[in-house]
């Protein structure tokens, strides 16, 4: 094997190399960003609790009240 045709497939072997990091690189950034996506759903769930649950208790504790008061 000659110098030209060695450096060739060892160019060929670069590339393919190349193209193989390039498409991991993006599954792990869809998957970045869909981790990212989950994560802010997770987060605005976590803020909305708090709220809702004292919404619910002083809906239930007005309800209470309204039929003790009858």
């Amino acid at each position: 094997m000659d110098s030209d045709s060695r450096i060739t497939a060892e160019y060929v072997i670069v590339v393919d190399r190349l193209a193989r990091i390039e498409e991991k690189l993006d599954r792990v950034l869809k998957e970045h960003a869909d981790h990212e996506v989950r994560i802010r759903a997770i987060e605005r769930w976590k803020y909305a609790l708090p709220l809702t649950a004292i919404t619910a208790a002083a809906s239930a504790a007005v309800t209470l009240f309204g039929m003790i008061g009858r």
